[in-house]
This record gives C-alpha cells, sequence and structure tokens, in this order.
C-alpha cells in the first residue's frame, strides 16, 4: 500500500510539474481513499 501511494504521489508531483497549480495533497488522499488529516499532515511537512 505504501509503495503504490508513494507512486501515486510522485506522479502527481510529475504532473504537478506541468500544471500551473499543484492538486491538494488532501484531493488526491481522497481519490485513493487515505484519511484527509493523513495528508494534512504530508502537506505540512511539505
Amino acid at each position: 500500500m505504501d509503495l503504490i501511494k508513494a507512486q501515486w504521489l510522485r506522479r502527481a508531483e510529475e504532473v504537478g510539474r506541468e500544471l500551473p497549480c499543484r492538486i491538494p495533497l488532501s484531493e488526491v488522499s481522497n481519490a485513493y481513499g487515505q484519511e484527509p488529516d493523513e495528508a494534512d499532515s504530508m502537506e505540512g511537512l511539505g
């Protein structure tokens, strides 16, 4: 699960470089069934 999540996050970062704005981690986590609180903690670290 962590490996898959890491792959999706890495892909999101790659796409983010091509887009005008990055996708909030909370939306990414919601899309893949993660808890919003977890995304918020990761966003704070980033």
